[in-house]
């Protein structure tokens, strides 16, 4: 089995440099250890962060296959339209054609969940994201989304801390 390493970026970074700088530095290092090189940028809607992401991502030097990429959209870009539009500009931003993994950040009950799953199924059809999912969802809510999705949803990333309980 292959090694693999994460690099996780959270939050806005305030110099645009850092994380390319990083990314510049680590990914060589990674390579050179014989592993493969995952990348996350989370998401660019709310933390304002894809573009560095791509920048840090492109200045690894390491190759795309040997990398997966997430990103989220967050819950004021769920309506169908939107969705697929936000996907585009979070590419656009990330400087690729597709990401591995597509998230939707918070579930939006302004927004029927069938809509919202739809539109994301399309923009996994429409070559934009290699795998779906959700994030932050209750084990109902997985229960309603996995009935309600035309694709498979891959993957429910749930925030975990002792300051944040989401045991339900």
């Amino acid at each position: 089995m292959a090694k693999a390493y994460w690099i996780s970026v959270y939050r806005s970074i305030h110099d645009p440099d850092a994380l390319a700088a990083y990314a510049k530095l680590a990914g060589p290092a990674l390579q050179k250890a014989g592993g493969r090189f995952l990348a996350r940028g989370i998401p660019a809607q709310v933390y304002e962060n894809e573009r560095e992401v791509g920048e840090g991502l492109r200045a690894s030097r390491v190759r795309r296959e040997d990398m997966f990429v997430t990103t989220k959209i967050w819950t004021t870009h769920f309506a169908p339209n939107d969705l697929e539009r936000s996907t585009k500009e979070s590419l656009t931003k990330l400087r690729l054609f597709e990401v591995d993994l597509l998230l939707l950040h918070w579930p939006n009950p302004q927004v029927p969940l069938s809509e919202t799953l739809g539109a994301l199924a399309h923009v996994k059809k429409l070559g934009m994201a290699r795998h779906i999912g959700v994030s932050n969802f209750t084990v109902a809510l997985i229960d309603e989304a996995v009935a309600a999705c035309p694709e498979p949803l891959v993957c429910n990333q749930v925030e975990y801390h002792p300051y944040l309980d989401q045991t339900k």
